[in-house]
């Protein structure tokens, strides 16, 4: 798991070499984290590069931590031979000093949070694509009692393939939960010490009402983060992207409805995609889909399926009358006047007008712009805002007061002459 534009960390030398003694030499340091660091390192005797995932010193010790780093090798193993979207396993050791280590597959290219830190948002079929495979994961998971509980961009990695392209890989299984009923055969054996009722484990903007909650959580928690992972992708931006503090949005995810992705986003979402990411985003797991291949099904029928047409209300219409009113200065915006009236496809527009940002207008200099419901099988018709109503009535007072002070003046001069 390594971004050659991102290996930030030094060769090692034998003497500071965690590895010494084993079969693998420690190359460099290629993150490394609270509980745990990933190095890249080489096979000596197969000349090999590969990936290895230690457990810190100071954690090797506790029972606790060794029986997750467990679990999740055996996740893995247990996944390989089902999907090619997970990372594959390779070894299992530990190290001279009681440190145990995975040693998986090196791939090359970047997570998808990088991928959307460059780009900031995917175009509906790539992101249905990459959700697709991702979602093709998690059923693996699922089918054998694995529920990952850390579905986020961080965990998912876009690897170069080498017949070209990219492929997912789901990585870190180290919080992992072993369900009740698991099959013996293909599953990790549950924790010895399960996670106690209350406890919280996952990333606070991807994780699900329930895991916020501390309650108890079955394979539908994955599939609530995999809808906030899909809506990332196509808005740029989490669901509670506005709220800040983890309180604030652990209380976020429980009781606040997601935005719409198509109210934030700076692209066009099919309709049926945006309701297909909302149902994964249901806050009760029975309104959600019921697994993650029904979920897949959806959003691949959504990219595909018929626009539908309704004729009231300017949230619901496909196409508006636009109204684009010009003038000199924005002080003078009650004075504009009306430039051109056209009509418009509201889904290209409606992000950018619930944030406030008028959309292009096909003339300037724009200073507002009105919508109104188009009407079906009609010509657009000619909008006048409020403030050019408003200014006609005035336009109407000054004529009839200056009108009715020259006719006075007018009626005195005649009086004047005819005295």
């Amino acid at each position: 798991m390594v971004d050659p534009e991102n290996r930030t960390g030094p060769r090692s030398s034998p003497q500071n070499d965690p590895l010494a003694g084993t079969q693998y030499r420690l190359l460099r340091y290629v993150a490394r984290g609270a509980m745990g660091e990933i190095a890249e390192a080489e096979h000596v005797a197969l000349r090999r590069t590969v990936i290895v995932k230690l457990i810190r010193r100071a954690f090797a010790s506790q029972p606790g931590f060794v029986d997750r780093f467990r679990i999740e090798a055996q996740s893995l193993v247990a996944l390989a031979p089902r999907t090619p979207h997970v990372v594959a396993v390779l070894d299992f050791g530990e190290t001279r000093d009681g440190r145990p280590f995975l040693v998986l597959e090196r791939l090359v290219g970047r997570t998808l949070k990088d991928e959307l830190k460059a780009r900031r948002f995917l175009p509906p079929a790539e992101a249905v694509g990459l959700a697709g495979e991702l979602l093709g994961a998690l059923g693996c998971a699922h089918e054998v009692g694995i529920v990952h509980r850390d579905v986020k961009p961080g965990n998912i990695f876009l690897a170069e393939s080498e017949r070209g392209g990219r492929v997912l890989k789901l990585l870190d299984f180290g919080i992992a939960k072993v369900l009740p009923g698991a099959s013996e055969d293909e599953a990790p054996a549950p924790l010895v010490a399960p996670t106690e009722e209350g406890v919280t484990l996952g990333t606070p903007r991807f994780l699900s009402p329930e895991q916020a909650r501390g309650a108890g959580i079955d394979h539908r928690s994955d599939l609530y983060s995999a809808g906030a992972v899909l809506y990332a992708m196509l808005a740029g931006r989490d669901p509670f992207a506005h709220v800040e503090g983890v309180g604030a949005i652990m209380r976020a995810q429980v009781s606040e409805p997601p935005r719409p992705p198509s109210s934030v986003a700076a692209q066009q979402i099919p309709e049926a995609l945006e309701l297909a990411v909302l149902k994964a985003l249901s806050k009760k797991a029975e309104d959600r889909f019921a697994s993650a291949a029904a979920m897949r099904a959806a959003i691949d029928a959504a990219l595909t399926a018929p626009v539908q047409k309704t004729a009231a209300g300017w949230a619901e219409t496909e196409r508006m009358d636009v109204s684009v009113f010009t003038g000199w200065r924005r002080k003078e915006r009650d004075g504009a006047v009306l430039d051109k009236t056209e009509s418009i496809d509201v889904a290209a527009f409606r992000g950018a007008l619930r944030r406030h940002i008028p959309p292009v207008a096909p003339v300037g200099p724009v200073k507002t712009v009105e919508l109104t419901p188009a009407k079906r099988g009609a010509a657009s018709e000619t909008v006048i805002t409020r403030g050019v109503k408003r200014r006609w009535k005035v336009d109407v007072l000054i004529f009839v007061t200056v009108f009715a002070a020259t006719s006075f003046f007018v009626v005195l001069l005649l009086l004047a002459r005819m005295r």
